[in-house]
């Protein structure tokens, strides 16, 4: 719902839910070592932050 790690790619909100407009969550885990922070609004993306655990690339 929040967020979908695959392939190589980190989607952010991919399917939020209606009931859920406006959030935020912190220290979700991606795969290749990374920790995501995100905050939404009127069920639209307004921060992110990514942190790493390891080298890579998003």
């Amino acid at each position: 719902m929040l967020l979908q790690s695959h392939e190589g790619v980190i989607r952010l909100l991919p399917a939020l839910p209606a009931a859920w407009p406006s959030g935020s969550v912190k220290g979700l885990k991606a795969r290749g070592g990374f920790e995501i922070d995100i905050a939404w609004e009127k069920s639209e993306l307004v921060q992110a932050s990514v942190r790493t655990t390891r080298a890579g690339e998003i």
